[in-house]
Order: C-alpha cells, then structure tokens, then sequence
C-alpha cells in the first residue's frame, strides 16, 4: 500500500489453500490492523483502528457474526 508501512503479514490457520477464502493481517506503522487477499498482496489493503480490530477478533470468537 503505497505511503503506508505495514509488516508482519500473517495468514490465518484456519484459511484453506483451495478455497479462496485466505486473508492475511499486518500491522501498520501507527498501529493499525491490514487485511488483505493472500492471493492479492498488492491488492487493496482494509485498515482498521486498534479498538475496531479488538473488537472483530472478539466477534469471531464469540460467533457473533455466525
């Protein structure tokens, strides 16, 4: 992403090489959450605040959004 530095991209465990479904999440530089397509690195890149992301990870484990 251009003008934004963001390492550490990490994909999930859970993604399934086969199914299209893998996201990988990095840290930017003021500490925000990037997700991307792991099969589009220089794709477009969500940015999310500290507290946002706390939150979606919590929903995920609480199956909120099931």
């Amino acid at each position: 992403m251009p003008g934004i530095e963001i390492t550490g991209w990490h994909t999930s465990s859970r993604s399934q090489g086969s199914g299209g479904n893998c996201v990988e999440v990095g840290r930017a530089a003021d500490g925000r959450a990037a997700i991307r397509h792991s099969r589009r690195p220089a794709g477009a890149v969500l940015l999310c605040s500290p507290a946002g992301w706390r939150a979606f990870v919590a929903g995920v484990r609480g199956d909120t959004f099931g």
